[in-house]
């Protein structure tokens, strides 16, 4: 039997939606429900201090978020794997992000944020220095990290393997063989 190709291994893979529970395949996307700053307020308190929707959250007033793709090209393919995360802005640049979300074609940015999420297996990465590229069409933005020699901002830049994925699925909870 031929060995199958980077593209056949992830289309190979199948899992149930957590939504609707329908059958799907090939790659999902790991991401995080909340900025990590939030956890920093306690619980009693959020709903007091933060103003949280799906895409956007204010804390406090002073602390801006955006929800962003973060997305690491997979070598030997077309594709990529794609974290959702938080990143900040300031207020200026949020209220911006806001007022031009619908706009099919934004003239701004991109913008400097930190990103303001743990992504395991990696070592730290809160606020890595990044930008966000906003894509307009109601696309939440591309976070881009700073290059460094941070493990994350190395494989964003240079690619990972399937292997790779398999065991960023595996840390967070999935048992995922490609």
């Amino acid at each position: 039997m031929a060995e199958l190709t980077p593209r056949q291994r992830i289309q190979s893979i199948r899992y149930a939606c957590s939504c609707c529970g329908s059958d799907r395949q090939g790659l999902f996307a790991l991401y995080k429900p909340l900025p990590d700053s939030i956890f920093d307020v306690p619980e009693s308190e959020r709903a007091e201090r933060a103003w949280i929707s799906s895409d956007l959250c204010a804390l406090d007033t002073a602390q801006f978020f955006v929800r962003a793709v973060l997305s690491l090209p997979i070598l030997e393919t077309d594709e990529a794997f794609e974290f959702g995360v938080w990143g900040t802005l300031k207020q200026e640049n949020f209220q911006t992000y806001v007022n031009e979300f619908h706009n099919p074609a934004p003239a701004f940015g991109p913008f400097f944020s930190w990103l303001n999420s743990t992504l395991r297996p990696y070592p730290e990465t809160f606020n890595m220095p990044s930008e966000l590229h906003f894509r307009g069409d109601n696309l939440r933005p591309l976070m881009r990290l700073h290059l460094s020699d941070h493990p994350l901002a190395l494989d964003q830049h240079n690619g990972v393997t399937l292997e790779r994925i398999a065991e960023i699925y595996r840390t967070w909870g999935h048992d995922i063989i490609l």
